[in-house]
């Protein structure tokens, strides 16, 4: 693996984009600083300008934004590059949260590493522009793979009152006082678990915040990768993914995200090498929705070497690298990061590891790129010149890009007649540390542009509110599109019609009335429909609504919540035809033809309502996620021809046929469970599934199930299962419930290594021995079965939640290394002596009741077991 980039052209490539010229910032914020336990933050300085002095002040601060005493003066010539190690500069580091270089004279560019020796590293760019208003979370991967943290610094003097508005329709707030910094994983907002479907957020009333996102692999899952990008408030009508690295050793992840309400046309084009454009195709991205997948899933024609996107109205998007050892991940931007000048920030020296450098040609004329190598005292090294054909792609390592010897050079400049996409790889020669940085903004281009916020999308800016840039950055995301007209006239109705009147609304429904005036800000007088002309989304769930009448003003939503409520007539909704997402969920629905003309809807929840009959979705072609569970289903052939279906919840109907399925082969969800299922072949050809529920069924025969090797979770709880070795093969499965069947034989789990949680119990189990290798397990249920020997656990130390109740055991000497035990299932089994379990710390909650426990466990170990503060429940005297 180590030949990319160090002797040879086999370079694979993970990238660290370019570094632009920037405009002269008066501040470079670097808005993460971790020196804690293993951590280690790394910060570079660099003077891109050919002809001016850098001078500045380098300030430390803690979390709740008070500055520390220590300050470096930062001067540098044209070129020159420090770089500092902030547990080696500053003594009180582990207490610094974030750094700020304040700038007198001269423009500054820079980076932030953080790392753990031996283990993963991550870069993101300093900051040189605060964020204006609504900020971008692009991707959200939180699970039991993944954690995504979120780190934000207030700029300003001001308290910030952060609106987290996710995807999936939850807003959630958060508030930093004056210049504080907070770091947080995502599944912290949700009380420690993140709800299903949570993939991406915006974060509105942002102005002067700045912040970064990480993504990392979870500790259980024996993966070291971690990558990060810059939180901002850009979007652009061209994204560039400047590499694709898909064979056994390399795995490439892209996301495009469309974070407006109304759909985005994106032509997405793919180019070889030499530049030679692939065959293009186009594809409609949704309000919310995004573009997104490994480049094998994306199915690129061979040959591809890079792709850029051409899209209607501004998006946002990203790539990431990683290996398939699961040891490295690296990721960058593809907003804004073509430019004609730019600089690789860091060279490794060989010594310690090496750089891998690539460009790509954006424009359709030959580029002419000139290279300048400099030492970080910025002495010229060594010059090149390189000519790249349109669209042409070029990788190389830094050495090898020039003629002469380069040892001397730390970071590398260039200049080119047309727009290139620049990038590097920098690596550790133990193959554990990589790390990629995304670019940053152009230089100045032009004159001040005004911006104005357009809230309500009609061209139109909002009178007095607008943004002063002093460049062109292509699209910056306030609330919606930002328009670029000069006449800032918004409430004037001869100019625009929607505004400044209109019909008065009448609610019969007051919870609905108010839910509305809480959406508007306008808790009394009249509310008129150009009140509800803007609204694109509206969250009205859980609010006791009866009756609909009056939302059908609401002409232009795109997303609406109308889950757990009391509804029964849905007739308003039916002009809604922008609709594309739809809750209904929860509510007392057993008519649904009100939907028929909907044809924009992509995802609809009709969970737990009343509804029998499904026919008019033979018309609705366009659903990607339908949710149907908890009805009164019993004939789904109208679903038939719903090819672009990825997510399908039938659970909790009254199911006996699902033949109609066959052919939907895009599915990776489908909830089936609690139905009357014996046969279940058709789903055999369901080969991109990734999480299959059947539980409560009547299935002996699951042997249609063996093809599906892109199983992560199957649920077959309470069911008739006797032979499970259709599983043997399922070597993807992370999460296998098997509950509350017939099973005695579990040698065709012995395979399915990468499980981390089993469900077992209430079973027929006598022997666990083929569970020995599988030593990802976290959670793993075996009560009600017949146990005596559980030796076979004493090597699953990732334990942390081990149910063993209900069986006949009577020595828990095995379970002494399970030290992640946090909680542990013993009661009804024949332990008397209970000493073993001393030595589990991290226990929190353990059952020992209906044992025949021993005098010297019930006066000894059960009171220091307590002492540790671990919940016991027993039976002693």
């Amino acid at each position: 693996m180590m030949c990319l980039f160090k002797s040879t052209f086999c370079f694979l490539f993970f990238f660290l984009l370019l570094i632009p010229f920037t405009v002269a910032a008066e501040t470079l914020w670097f808005p993460h600083v971790s020196c804690v336990g293993d951590w280690k933050t790394e910060i570079a300085i660099l003077n891109p300008d050919a002809s001016q002095e850098l001078n500045g002040v380098l300030k430390s601060f803690r979390n709740d934004g008070t500055e520390t005493s220590e300050q470096k003066i930062i001067s540098l010539a044209p070129h020159a590059r420090r770089q500092i190690v902030v547990a080696n500069e500053m003594a009180d580091a582990a207490n610094i949260g974030y750094m700020a270089l304040e700038i007198s004279s001269g423009a500054a560019i820079g980076y932030t590493k953080f790392y753990k020796d031996g283990i993963y590293r991550v870069a993101v760019p300093a900051v040189t522009r605060i964020n204006v208003d609504t900020i971008l979370v692009p991707h959200i991967a939180s699970n039991s793979q993944w954690w995504t943290g979120i780190s934000l610094v207030n700029t300003t003097s001001e308290v910030k009152n952060l609106t987290f508005e996710f995807n999936n329709g939850m807003i959630l707030t958060e508030t930093l006082a004056a210049n504080e910094h907070k770091a947080f994983a995502i599944k912290k907002m949700f009380g420690g678990v993140t709800p299903e479907g949570v993939v991406s957020a915006v974060i509105r009333n942002a102005s002067g915040v700045i912040g970064l996102e990480l993504f990392g692999s979870d500790p259980a899952t024996g993966k070291k990768l971690l990558s990060g990008v810059l939180l901002k408030d850009q979007v652009a009508l061209k994204l560039y993914y400047p590499h694709i690295a898909s064979n056994n050793d390399w795995w490439t992840g892209i996301v495009a995200y469309n974070p407006f309400a109304d759909a985005s046309v994106l032509t997405i084009t793919p180019y070889t090498m030499n530049g030679t454009a692939l065959a293009p195709q186009t594809i409609t991205l949704f309000g919310r929705e995004k573009y997104i997948g490994t480049a094998a899933e994306l199915l690129f024609p061979e040959g591809t070497a890079w792709f850029g996107i051409s899209a209607s109205r501004p998006v946002s998007g990203f790539e990431l690298f990683g290996t398939t050892n699961g040891k490295n991940l690296a990721g960058y931007s593809g907003v804004n990061i073509s430019a004609k000048s730019g600089v690789f920030a860091k060279r490794e020296m060989l010594s310690d590891g090496w750089t891998g450098i690539a460009f790509v040609n954006a424009e359709d004329s030959v580029a002419t790129v000139a290279l300048t190598a400099y030492g970080d005292d910025g002495v010229l090294v060594a010059s090149e010149t390189i000519t790249l054909k349109p669209h042409q792609k070029m990788v190389a390592s830094a050495e090898m890009l020039f003629a002469v010897d380069i040892g001397a050079a730390t970071c590398i400049n260039y200049s080119s007649d047309r727009e290139v996409v620049g990038f590097q790889l920098n690596g550790s020669n133990d193959g554990m540390l990589l790390d990629g940085l995304p670019a940053m903004a152009s230089a100045k281009n032009g004159a001040d542009t005004i911006w104005y916020k357009d809230m309500d999308g009609d061209g139109y800016s909002d009178g007095t509110k607008r943004i002063s840039e002093s460049r062109m950055p292509g699209f910056y995301l306030v609330t919606e599109l930002l328009a670029t007209s000069g006449d800032a006239n918004d409430d004037d109705p001869a100019v625009n019609p929607g505004s400044g009147g209109g019909d008065v609304v009448s609610f019969p429904d007051s919870n609905l009335e108010a839910a509305i005036r809480r959406t508007i800000g306008k808790p009394a007088g009249d509310i008129l429909s150009s009140d509800l002309h803007f609204l694109s989304f509206l969250d009205l769930g859980g609010n006791n609504i009866q009756n609909l009448a009056g939302l059908e003003y609401c002409k232009n939503l795109t997303r609406l919540d109308l889950g757990d409520n009391k509804i029964r007539d849905i007739s308003t909704l039916a002009g809604m035809i922008q609709l594309k997402n739809l809750n209904l969920y929860s509510n007392q629905i057993s008519d649904i033809t009100p939907l028929t003309g909907l044809t924009q809807l992509t995802r609809l929840d009709l969970y737990n309502n009343q509804i029998n009959d499904v026919s008019l979705f033979a018309e609705m072609i366009q659903l990607k996620k339908l949710y149907l569970g908890d009805n009164q289903i019993s004939n789904i052939s109208p679903l038939v021809g719903l090819k672009q279906l990825t997510r399908l919840g039938l659970g909790g109907n009254q199911l006996s046929d699902i033949s109609p399925l066959a052919g939907l082969t895009r599915l990776k969800w489908l909830g089936l469970g609690g139905n009357q299922l014996s046969d279940i072949s058709p789903l055999a050809g369901l080969t991109r599934l990734k999480e299959l529920g059947l539980d409560g069924n009547q299935l002996s025969d699951i042997s249609p199930l063996a093809g599906l090797t892109r199983l992560k979770e199957l649920d077959l709880i309470d069911n008739r299962l006797i032979d499970i070795s259709s599983l043997a093969g399922l070597a993807r499965l992370k999460e296998l419930y098997l509950g509350g069947n017939q099973i005695s034989n579990i040698s065709p789990l012995a395979g399915l290594k990468e499980l981390t949680e089993l469900s077992l119990r209430n079973n027929r189990l006598s022997d666990i021995s083929p569970l020995v290798g599988l030593v990802q397990l976290k959670k793993l249920y075996l009560q009600h079965n017949q146990l005596s020997d559980i030796s076979p656990l004493a090597g699953l130390v990732q334990l942390t939640e081990l149910g063993l109740h209900y069986n006949q055991i009577n020595d828990t000497t095995s379970l002494t290394g399970l030290t992640q035990l946090t909680r542990l299932g013993l009661h009804n089994n024949q332990i008397s002596d209970i000493s073993p379990l001393i030595r589990l710390t991290q226990l929190a909650q353990l059952y020992l009741d209906n044992n025949p426990l021993s005098a010297t466990s019930c006066s000894i170990y059960v009171p220091q077991l307590v002492s540790q503060g671990v919940q016991i429940e027993h039976n002693c005297q």
